[in-house]
Order: structure tokens, then sequence, then C-alpha cells
């Protein structure tokens, strides 16, 4: 179950994992963060359920992995890598000794992002489900998504290296890529889904993932719905419109930490990432265009007002954010471009990144006003 993608430039190495886990636990809510509904097996697999459950990212300090199959034997898996990085022991090595030693060739499959020297490194672990270690490698997957969308996810990725050598925007793009594949189709009876989280390792070491706001809309904007995604080390918290649950916060451990420590350390993470979901204070918005497969992210960097958008907390009504659209992001939107001397199948997906730009003019207090009771009127005709 799952689905890890690594990749790996000049400059970093970029991991990205789903939040899905198969278990014999009935859900607790029915949908995930995006809106997918839990599912329950049948036929052999009766009494198995999957659900949105985990951040499958660990930041071992000096390098970062994720894994897919038996959660026991992959978290045994990182208890030891830490034990063995506590100790002294490199990534390579540490990683290296962890997978040996607990003889996972059928157990798990993992992927390590980490350097050397000053050069990023992708090394995976029974990938082809022969045991071994692949080091330095450019690209791997690990899970049980198609291969299809394995392809997909190596053609895009090949079209991301091509952009200006910016990690977060190499990493809020592979994330658009790999969280659209579950707006256009279901996927958790396949074992993938729920939100994907992502960081990228370089020479200044582990950096999770930038502050993102998700839109899953359509292009008359009359079914729409938020997912605030922050992470910090080890910790993810989703604010979602989507599922009943609202909020919802993922933790791991660190090296010798209790459960009351890892409790404190979480809510204090949660105290300080809701009060930046509240201000609307993110560094990317992206789109997901729930009628054809586009989506398009938005580089705010923290501002509240692009050229193409503007996000904002509601002034009057707490928890509640406004987006106002500008004609030009909703034609991106509802666009599938092809280069003009493209003579191929007609696209299916396309990813459109938008770095950030000041909008000409701010907008007056009364003109956003007028903007706050356009969309309350939309929203009740």
């Amino acid at each position: 179950m799952t689905y890890c993608v690594g990749w790996k430039t000049e400059s970093a190495v970029y991991l990205v994992a789903d939040s899905a886990v198969e278990s014999d636990e009935a859900p607790r809510i029915q949908r995930t963060s995006f809106g997918e509904k839990n599912a329950s097996l049948a036929g052999r697999q009766a009494g198995r359920h999957i659900q949105e459950e985990a951040l499958k990212l660990y930041d071992l300090g000096t390098c970062a992995v994720t894994f897919s199959g038996s959660v026991s034997a992959g978290r045994r898996m990182i208890d030891l890598m830490r034990n063995k990085i506590a100790d002294g022991e490199d990534a390579m090595l540490a990683f290296e000794t962890a997978t040996q030693a607990l003889d996972l060739k059928r157990k798990i499959k993992a992927l390590l992002a980490y350097t050397v020297g000053s050069k990023p490194r992708l090394a995976a672990f029974n990938e082809n489900e022969d045991g071994k270690i692949h080091w330095n490698t450019e690209s791997a997957h690990i899970g049980s998504i198609s291969d299809g969308f394995i392809e997909l996810t190596e053609k895009c990725i090949s079209g991301i290296r091509s952009t200006p050598d910016v990690p977060p925007r190499r990493l809020v793009q592979t994330l658009a890529l790999v969280q659209s594949y579950g707006i256009h189709r279901y996927l958790l009876e396949e074992g993938v889904g729920g939100c994907f989280s992502g960081l990228y390792v370089d020479q200044q070491g582990i950096h999770w993932q930038p502050d993102t706001l998700y839109l899953v809309t359509n292009p008359d904007l009359d079914q729409a719905g938020l997912v605030g995604s922050f992470a910090r080390r080890n910790v993810l918290c989703l604010f979602s419109s989507l599922c009943e649950a609202g909020k919802i916060v993922f933790a791991s451990p660190e090296l010798n930490e209790s459960g009351e420590l890892l409790r404190q350390r979480y809510t204090a993470i949660e105290r300080q990432v809701e009060q930046k979901h509240e201000e609307a204070n993110f560094d990317y918005v992206t789109v997901f265009n729930t009628a054809k497969h586009v989506a398009v992210t938005v580089e705010l960097l923290g501002h509240h007002a692009h050229e193409l958008l503007i996000v904002e907390p509601h002034p009057e009504t707490p928890r509640t954010t406004g987006i106002f659209w500008s004609p030009q992001l909703l034609a991106h939107l509802d666009t599938i471009s092809e280069p003009a001397d493209y003579d191929g199948v007609p696209h299916d997906l396309c990813l459109k990144f938008f770095p950030y730009r000041p909008p000409p003019t701010t907008p007056s207090p009364e003109e956003l006003e007028n903007l706050r009771r356009e969309t309350l009127q939309s929203k009740k005709t």
C-alpha cells in the first residue's frame, strides 16, 4: 500500500508520500482531508480498511526516510536508524545496517534522502523486490500505485527538472502532481490517498514542504473545498473543509521522545500553524480543477495578494478563508496548455506554476467589501 516518490537534481533530493494506511481498524471518520471516502475492502480482504492515518516521512536529522509495506517493520527500521545515527553512524551505513538487520526483503520498501559532502543523494531499498539497496539513483517509486501513474509521474518530473532551480517551487509542483491523481480517480481502494506531504534535502539540511493551501473546485466555482497543509519536523497538520474532522494532526516520535513530550511538541506546532491558517498566511496556493486534469499553483510567499488571486481571512467570520479570483486564473484553470509546436496526443494533465507577482493595484477596503458581497451572493445562488 501507499505511494512514495523520490527524485534528485544537482542541488536537492525530494521525497513525497501519501497518508493512507491499511489496517484492521474501521475508519474513525468517513472521509479523508481531500474528501475521499475511506475504504473498506471486500472479498479475501474483508475486514481490512484503508484510511488517512499517518505522516510517512521521517526526518532523522542527517537524512530523511519514507517506506511502504509493513508499518511495524518500517517503524522498527526507523528506530534502528535513529539509534545508529545517534551512535555516530552516517546515513548510508545506518540505512544499510537497519535494512539488513531486519531481513525486510518481503516486508518493506524504503527510500533514503541524504547528502555526501554537498551532493544530494537518493537510495532505494527493495524497489524491485530484490532485497538490494540501489545507491545514488535519479528517481524511485514504491508502493501500490499502478505503473501508468508511475510513468506519468516520471514524465512530469522531467518537466519539473527543466524549471528554475528553486527547490521549494519544485517540491510544491511535485506535490500538486501526485495530489491531483486522487482528485480525478478513487485510489483509496488501491491503498493510495489522503494528503501527500513532502520535504527536500540539500547541503543546508532537511527542509519540510512550504505551507500550502489547496483548493478543490470545478470551473463554475459552485463546488469548492479548502485544505491547509502545514508540515514541521515529523508533524503534519491539516485543516480541511472536505471532511467532518475539520482538523487532522499526524505526528511521529523522535529519538527517546516519550508520549507526553511528543504530545507537547505537536500541540505547540498545531497551535502555531492553526494561527497561520486562520490568518491565511500561505507560501503557495494550488487549485485543482475537478472537471479537467489541471492544477494551477500560485506563489504567495506569505502575501495575501497576487495578480491572479487574493487570499484573506474573513474580517468578521472566524476561521473562514476567502479567495477572490481573477478572470485570468479561471482561464488558466480551465485550459490544458500545449506547446505551439506540439503535434502528439493531447495532454490529459496540465501543471501550471506562477511565481509571485504583486497585483498592479491593491484593492481598497471598499472594493474588497464588494468582492465579499459578490462571493456571498454567488454562494447563496
